[in-house]
């Protein structure tokens, strides 16, 4: 009996709280709001090892070394973030691409907002709000001959960035076709997702009973 509610309390917890505590940090996993990404981070499986990561940046990393390795042994890095914090990540991977400080728009205003772009790619119709060009790498998506998601053979490995994180945003990924998009260039449903960004003391909360969770089921 103690063991089941040892096992059904953090549960609960979890559960409850999302409703009592909301999350309203930006590009937080647990902000179910507009400026969260639970609908992306819910759309995958995150698990600790596979040939597929997604690399926020939000934040800048210090050490990229594991990440260097990593693509050397033959995985594939989706990477977005702030341009300044990806292009940081590439200049130290030595990889000749770069994302460019300008923002697109568009000449068909979308919610009375030009630098919102909608973009019909094969099947899919995709949303990049502030979108970048991406200057190097072979173009995977364009707008006006500018690349907007581009790829880059790094060692045996590959390198997908996608110029703008709000691609991700929980305003924009299910509106169109973003979500089925990024399951196809991931090409598997289990993939391990990395955030840098501010986290709130609730989200490493959540994190904790997820894992005890995970450990139980």
């Amino acid at each position: 009996m103690k063991n089941k509610v040892s096992i059904v309390l953090p549960i609960c917890i979890l559960l409850l709280l999302p409703i009592i505590f909301p999350d309203t940090y930006p590009f937080s996993p647990f902000n179910i709001g507009s400026q969260g990404i639970s609908y992306f981070y819910n759309n995958f499986e995150n698990i600790t090892s596979s040939n597929v990561t997604i690399l926020i940046l939000m934040e800048n990393i210090n050490n990229v070394t594991p990440y260097l390795i990593y693509l050397l042994e033959g995985n594939t890095i989706i990477i977005t973030g702030n341009y300044s914090n990806v292009n940081n990540f590439l200049h130290k991977l030595n990889a000749d691409v770069i994302i460019a400080p300008i923002v697109l728009t568009n000449n068909l205003d979308y919610y009375m907002n030009n630098k919102i772009i909608i973009v019909n790619e094969s099947n899919y119709t995709l949303i990049f709000p502030y979108a970048h060009p991406i200057i190097g790498g072979i173009p995977l998506v364009e707008v006006d001959n500018n690349s907007i998601i581009a790829y880059y053979h790094y060692g045996s490995g590959k390198i997908i960035i996608i110029s703008t994180p709000y691609f991700f945003l929980n305003s924009y990924y299910k509106l169109f076709n973003n979500s089925e998009y990024l399951h196809e260039i991931t090409g598997t449903n289990k993939i391990r997702i990395v955030i840098y960004t501010q986290v709130s003391p609730l989200s490493e909360f959540k994190e904790f009973l997820q894992s005890l969770k995970s450990l139980h089921l």
